[in-house]
């Protein structure tokens, strides 16, 4: 039988092409940055097909209007060089938090030459998981100016991840997690677990934690969660 979508119409909201295949190939991740460039992550590394003749590295363009009329015309690289490359969230102090499936890196443009030159390493995941798209993700900045993440299920192999205070949890086959640690990868702790994959976390403006849990084990729906500290949300 054929169901209603139910659909929502609100003026205010508009939807444009800004920028287009000519400008980015395969953009996974976007945020935008203080000077109100768009920055996007450019996948190359995420299952290409054989013989592909892309980059050999992910990358992170920043795409901006500066002629002022309405579409993203001016594209520089931001920075390079990661794999598997699956998230990006901009910090208040302009600062750029980057998830790949084994690391979360902290980006800054000190010199403000529109690249980022300082690198530093908040979070690793230690484990013999490999699969591109199970391991980190979801990067999301509190009101405080922390940092909440998601892990995916890992396919159920044991793992170490380790903060930059070399704070360090170990588990394995337990589903996937939300973890929280300071803005520069302190005090690492799990929020809570049993998800399959949390790409996607937000606060709302009553500081509610909320999650996309995306892609269980081939069998839909996926699920928006509201996160609850110390919640077990059913991963088998």
């Amino acid at each position: 039988q054929d169901v209603p979508v139910p659909t929502v119409e609100d003026a205010s909201l508009e939807i444009v092409l800004v920028a287009d295949s000519s400008k980015i190939v395969h953009p996974i991740g976007i945020a935008l940055d203080p000077m109100g460039r768009l920055l996007a992550i450019e996948s190359h590394t995420h299952f290409p097909p054989e013989n592909y003749q892309g980059r050999k590295h992910d990358r992170i363009l920043a795409l901006s209007d500066q002629d002022g009329d309405g579409s993203l015309e001016t594209v520089e690289t931001f920075f390079e060089g990661t794999k598997h490359t699956m998230d990006i969230c901009v910090h208040f102090d302009g600062s750029v938090y980057v998830a790949t499936r084994n690391e979360i890196l902290r980006l800054e443009d000190r010199d403000k030459d529109g690249r980022a030159e300082v690198k530093q390493q908040i979070a690793f995941l230690e484990t013999k998981g490999s699969y591109p798209h199970n391991g980190l993700s979801g990067l999301h900045v509190d009101f405080d100016g922390n940092l909440s993440f998601g892990m995916g299920e890992n396919l159920g192999v044991a793992y170490r991840l380790r903060g930059s205070d070399g704070t360090t949890i170990a588990d394995e086959a337990e589903g996937g997690n939300v973890f929280w640690c300071t803005a520069d990868g302190e005090k690492l702790r799990r929020v809570a677990t049993g998800f399959w994959n949390p790409f996607g976390n937000c606060f709302d403006s009553a500081g509610r934690l909320f999650c996309v849990d995306n892609d269980p084990d081939a069998s839909p729906p996926c699920r928006l969660l509201h996160v609850v500290p110390s919640g077990d949300y059913g991963y088998q």
